[in-house]
């Protein structure tokens, strides 16, 4: 369990971090950003390092880690949504995403998940 929460907090930080260099925000602004998502990475490292039960092991945990990790990959890379972006500017503030963005988080969650039961 402790895996799927580390694996939400390095997911928030990395999505924290790339939605921050889309808008035009201060210094003051991206410094807090930065704050927040190195704490999220402190703790998602200290929760993997005090994590003792594994949550899915074995062989099914490597072949269930590769599956996961080759699906969050998709998700951060290929998601359907993700080529429309690319093809327009936003004009407003975090408009016109729908929801390309959770499919990243998703996929990014699926992917430090995926890799941490691949390696571990």
């Amino acid at each position: 369990m402790l895996e799927i929460i580390a694996a939400f907090l390095i997911a928030f930080a990395l999505l924290a971090l790339f939605r921050a260099i889309d808008r035009k925000i201060g210094n003051l602004q991206l410094l807090i950003i930065i704050l927040t998502a190195v704490a999220c990475l402190i703790a998602a490292y200290g929760l993997f390092k005090i994590n003792t039960g594994k949550l899915i092991g074995g062989i099914f945990g490597r072949g269930l880690g590769l599956v996961l990790a080759a699906f969050g990959l998709f998700m951060v890379v290929k998601y359907p949504d993700i080529l429309k972006i690319q093809d327009y500017e936003l004009d407003k503030e975090g408009g016109g995403r729908g929801f390309t963005t959770t499919g990243i988080f998703i996929g990014l969650m699926c992917l430090v998940l995926g890799i941490y039961w691949l390696l571990f």
